[in-house]
This record gives structure tokens, sequence and C-alpha cells, in this order.
């Protein structure tokens, strides 16, 4: 499809070849519909070989002059109707991201990253219906939230590989978080229902739909910076473990630095429950201002506002924004303006690499919560210790979601005090 560069071959399996088809998840609505199915094809290589795929589908309906404009054909943006363009979203985003990481981090990483995406086709359902699909590496485990909480719940799991599975797993995602921030991508929507888990136990990032792209030039000083403080570092050690340490400490220190960097694009992707409260800025500043316009009391307006944040599910961000709000602002004037100078451009939300940290906090700690009330509910004197182990690791994920980007932990701070998590629990030999 040549109005998405990079996209590659289309894919198209004959009927024959398909040996099975169930649907997995299903999503969305007006405009398009996102169907997740679960197939096997038939590779018809002489070996009778099989092979099990994720089909990501997105399905629109067009007026009948789209459809005609349609099969008309046209490879430019100007001839895609514009019904099916969210058809088409996920897969520019998808390549966007993919030619990214390649530039920054090679082809093998990509694909130790993200799943593997093996071609696309255009279905026809019905009459004016299309669904645009991507076939893509079928992940066996699932997503990291169902596979930790299957880890963490399961009866016959003795409890040291249990807790060695586990601080592997954050490992992972500590890991995939630091070659986003790398490599200039913001996920707004990162959390553990998006990342998969393949047969091996690795984990892949998946939904890039509303990730945003730092500039390149910006990267690029990023890295050189990071470059020369290691090297700097290291040119003041005395051997090469030393020098390799401070290395990587001078260039941690640097990528935390651009973690407070705002996201050119802001959120606009996300899930309420997980957002931080740097997502929540023009929300906050939206209800004042039209509160004002509407000549509401402000006293009213924040009062509202949150009422709105501790609803099932509660927004917690939100929450955090508006315990500062009120406390540092009396006024909607003072609020107006504290808020204009926390978030970007005038004001609006925002998103920055150390956004990953509260996401990965929020995410994490949500699930230990499903996990404590499961393991509190069974007898004997093991899961007291696994429920130690658990609410350790929850005030650790906790301790990442404060107010302030930069009052959160750094990627390698976490991963020290992971490291002592292992040390304290994990059972050697």
């Amino acid at each position: 499809m040549q109005y998405i560069p990079d996209l590659g071959a289309p894919r198209i399996w004959e009927e024959e070849q398909v040996l099975g088809c169930v649907e997995v998840s299903q999503a969305g609505g007006d405009p398009a519909v996102r169907t997740v199915y679960q197939m096997e094809v038939d590779l018809q290589d002489g070996a009778g070989r099989a092979m099990p795929l994720a089909c990501k589908g997105v399905k629109v309906v067009l007026s009948e002059a789209e459809d005609a404009a349609l099969a008309a054909g046209g490879a430019g943006e100007a001839d895609v109707p514009v019904g099916f363009l969210p058809a088409l979203q996920e897969a520019v985003s998808w390549v966007a991201v993919a030619r990214r990481f390649r530039l920054v981090h090679g082809e093998e990483a990509l694909g130790r990253c993200f799943p593997v995406v093996f071609g696309w086709d255009v279905l026809q359902p019905a009459p004016r219906t299309y669904e645009f699909v991507m076939y893509m590496e079928w992940m066996d485990n699932g997503t990291v939230f169902d596979y930790l909480k299957n880890i963490m719940t399961a009866p016959a799991l003795p409890e040291g590989d249990m807790y060695e599975m586990v601080l592997d797993a954050m490992r992972q995602m500590v890991n995939l978080v630091d070659s986003a921030n790398k490599a200039g991508l913001c996920f707004g929507d990162l959390k553990a229902q998006n990342m998969l888990v393949d047969a091996e136990g690795n984990f892949k990032l998946s939904d890039v739909d509303g990730v945003s792209h730092s500039y390149l030039s910006d990267l690029s000083a990023a890295h050189t910076a990071a470059n020369a403080a290691a090297a700097a570092a290291a040119a003041s050690c005395t051997d090469a473990v030393s020098a390799r340490i401070a290395g990587k400490a001078a260039a941690s220190l640097v990528w935390s630095a651009r973690s407070l960097l705002p996201a050119p694009v802001e959120p606009y992707m996300a899930t309420d429950i997980y957002s931080p409260p740097e997502f929540w800025v023009g929300w906050a500043r939206e209800a004042l201002v039209s509160g004002e316009a509407a000549g509401r009391a402000y006293e009213w307006d924040m009062m509202q506002l949150r009422e709105e944040a501790v609803e099932q599910p509660c927004w917690p961000g939100a929450v955090m924004l508006l315990d500062s709000l009120k406390s540092e602002c009396a006024t909607r004037d003072a609020a107006l303006e504290w808020l204009q100078l926390q978030g970007m451009n005038g004001g609006r939300s925002y998103m920055c690499g150390a956004s990953h940290t509260y996401l990965v906090g929020a995410t994490i700690s949500h699930l230990l919560r499903a996990v404590e009330t499961e393991l509190s509910a069974r007898p004997g004197a093991a899961y007291v210790q696994q429920l130690a182990f658990v609410s350790e690791l929850k005030d650790v994920m906790v301790g990442l979601m404060t107010e302030e980007p930069a009052s959160r932990p750094s990627l390698q701070q976490l991963r020290r005090r992971l490291a002592e998590m292992r040390g304290d629990w994990c059972y050697w030999g």
C-alpha cells in the first residue's frame, strides 16, 4: 500500500490455508471496530507445518461515494477515502515506530522488542464494509498482566521460582521502557495489558497507536551527550569493570534528565486509571476555563472535578493533580496560572519519558492488589510469605507514582531496587 511507505507486501492467505480462526477480543465502535483473532494457517511447505498468527483487524463502513472512491484506487493520501483512514491508523503508527526503533537500535532489537509482522491484507466481509488486517507473531503467553497474575497465583509453583520469574518480568519491563526512551518514543497507553509474552517468556511491546516521537535532532543530541558523559566517566577509572560501571551511571544521568522533556504530541490514547498527573493538566484547565465562562464558583468547579476523579474506577493521577491545585491555589486565576506552568504550551496535557515510570507503577500496583486479594483468601504459611513478597513489590511500584515527573525514581534506581529484592527473595542452588 503506497499510502503507507515501508508497510511491506500484502500477505493473502487462501481459504484452504486457514485451518482455524477464533476471535480473542473486540473493542471500539464508531468509526472503527478493532478485533484481534487467533489464526492457524497451513504453510504449504511440503512438511505439513502450520503456524499460529495474531490477526489484528480494524473494520470500517464506508459511504457509497467512499466505496466508489476506494474501488477507483490511488496511491496517495488524497486518494484514500476519509472513512477508510481509521482502518489504517494503527498500521501507520506501527510503520513509524518500527522505522524509528530500527534506526536507533537495529533490526534485531526491533524483533526482540515488538511482535514480528508477517504482512497485511484488506478484507471485505460485507458490502461497503472493509477490514484492514495485520498478521503478526502469535504470543503464546498472552498479556504481561495475565502472565504475571498466573505466575503469582499458581498453587503448584515453588516460591523461589515465583519470585525469580516475577522479578525477571520486572527487569524486562524496565528494559523495554529504557529502549523506548532511548528511541525517543513515548507510549501514552503503556501498561501490562499492552505488553505481550511469547512462548519463551520474552516480553514485547504492542498497541503502538498514540505513540509520540521526539524530534530526531533532539534525540541525536541526547545520544551524543550520553556517549560523551560515559566516555569521560570511564576515562577516570583505572580498570575495565569500574570504567563500565561509571560509564553506565554517567549516561543514565543524561537519559534521566532527558526523560523530563515533554513529547511533541500530547497524550490522546491512555487508560484513565493509570494516567499520571501530567496527563490531566488540560482536563483540569478546560473545566476551570469553561466554569468561568458559565459564571460558576471556583470552589464548585473544584468539587465537581474531584467528584469525577474519585468515582469508581478512581483516577489517582487526576486526584494528585487536584490535591496540589487545591493546596497551591486559592483562586481560579491562580489555578489557571499554575496549570499553565505545569502543562505544555500554555496548560496542555503532556507526556514524557518519566511518564513511563508512573505508568509501570500504576499498572503493576493494580495487578498486585488483585493478587493480594486472591492470595489473602488462601490458608497456609506459604501464602503468608508470598503476600509479603507481593506487598514489598507493590510498595516499590507505588513509589514510582509521584506527582512530579522529576521526583520519580530513574530507571537505574529502579533496577537497583529490584536487584535488592532479588538478593533478598530468590533462592540460588
